[in-house]
């Protein structure tokens, strides 16, 4: 069996290979090479089966050569793996990738209060690598086993955007991972805030960026927005508040200065008060 601590070289099909850091006391936890097959080496095969409460890891193949097994990852396995790399990545402020991961606890509780349904269409138009597009997924995936419905879920029912092209790249490769957007990724290369949202949706789950648009943006010219400003949050509300389906509902990230900031702020706040059913509004 294994023990805390120990560590596992796992090598990809393609020659590449990792070193994993292996917690063996209620679960097997690695993150790595994103391949449908990696060659694992002595002791990691009896490990996984050795290692009782977890989630099954990994399902044997029939090829055996000496001291090592082939194993073939299923998508569940390997969407973990994904957002693995991605949690830690985000935790590293010297990559400056946390401003396009937001936390998973904080995601999940969002999620669990705008309670999607299957059926409803989501969006998060500032997705980063993707994580409520893909919670939200994972909380409307065991409500219904009607075919029409779960197709719908996986195929059409999320849409993400970021202007960000390796951004996009992980968010589509994150969601694609977990069996959603198989046949067209879900998530669109572009700026949300330089045009009219097409269609509306039910749900929205976000963390937009904060403070003033980077340079070199494209100027914003939206007259359909309640208020001029260069403020990137404020227009994001306005984006959003402008995209809900009449009866959607939201959850949304926001700096405190959406709830004190004078101008602008005052006239959107006043529009929330007055056109929306502002639930709840928790200071973190």
């Amino acid at each position: 069996g294994l023990s805390a601590g120990e560590e596992f070289l796992i090598q990809g099909l393609d020659g590449d290979f990792e070193i994993f850091h292996i917690h063996a006391d209620d679960d097997v936890q690695f993150a790595g090479a994103l391949i449908d097959h990696v060659t694992v080496h002595a002791g990691l095969a009896q490990g996984i089966e050795d290692c009782g409460g977890g989630t099954a890891l990994a399902h044997h193949a029939a090829a055996h050569d000496g001291d090592q097994r082939q194993f073939i990852m299923d998508g569940d396995v390997k969407g973990a793996i994904y957002e693995g790399i991605l949690e830690k990545n985000g935790q590293d402020k010297k990559s400056g990738a946390g401003q396009y991961f937001t936390p998973r606890p904080l995601i999940q509780a969002m999620v669990d209060c705008v309670n999607p349904q299957i059926g409803e269409t989501v969006c998060d138009p500032a997705c980063g690598t993707g994580g409520f597009l893909l919670t939200a997924y994972d909380y409307m995936k065991d409500q219904s086993e009607n075919k029409e419905k779960r197709d719908f879920l996986r195929n059409k029912a999320l849409h993400g955007v970021d202007n960000t092209p390796l951004v996009v790249t992980l968010a589509s490769m994150n969601l694609y991972l977990h069996g959603v957007g198989t046949d067209r990724s879900p998530i669109a290369c572009e700026d949300s805030l330089e045009k009219e949202p097409s269609t509306l949706v039910d749900v929205i789950l976000a963390n937009p960026p904060f403070g003033t648009r980077p340079a070199g943006s494209v100027e914003i010219n939206r007259p359909d927005f309640y208020v001029e400003t260069k403020n990137n949050q404020l227009n994001f509300l306005q984006h959003m508040m402008l995209m809900l389906k009449t009866g959607g509902r939201a959850a949304v990230v926001l700096p405190d200065n959406v709830l004190f900031e004078a101008g602008a702020g005052e006239t959107i706040r006043k529009r929330l008060l007055q056109d929306f059913n502002l639930h709840t509004v928790l200071r973190l």
